[in-house]
């Protein structure tokens, strides 16, 4: 269901979900490990305020192994212990793309590239990228929190 006066996006233009759809299947069939992929998927909504995007990201997180104490602890993630090296990485890349507009300081951009592969690097931005086009498709669409 959609809010009054919406037009319900993933319907309407099928073909755009479905191209969104695709996007997220190949993001997720790297190799990256898919507690870090939710993770990262979870902060940027965080950014981004998209309710039912961190809902969801939260969820997808527990299921992959996230603990309760990095769930808690995610906002404020530099500060914390419970993240390792890959983690932490792929969360300042989130962190720093949320709001590009100093564009991705070069010693961020060559500390990722010591901790991830390039084809994982890759797999990343394409993972920063796809979360934050669902997050204001969600958000344009007024997408409701799923009950229960």
């Amino acid at each position: 269901m959609t809010a009054a006066g919406r037009l319900d996006i993933f319907r309407t233009w099928a073909p755009g979900f479905r191209a969104m759809m695709a996007l997220d299947k190949a993001v997720s069939g790297g190799t990256l490990e898919h507690s870090l992929l939710e993770l990262v998927r979870l902060r940027c909504s965080q950014h981004n305020g998209c309710d039912f995007c961190v809902d969801l990201h939260r969820r997808g997180a527990s299921a992959q192994g996230v603990s309760a104490e990095q769930l808690e602890e995610l906002a404020r993630w530099p500060c914390s212990d419970r993240f390792d090296a890959r983690a932490r990485a792929g969360l300042a890349l989130a962190d720093a793309l949320a709001h590009p507009g100093s564009g991705l300081p070069d010693a961020l951009l060559a500390h990722a590239r010591e901790v991830f592969t390039p084809a994982e690097l890759c797999q990343l931005f394409y993972a920063i990228a796809t979360i934050h086009a669902w997050n204001r498709l969600a958000i344009a669409d007024e997408t409701p929190l799923p009950s229960g």
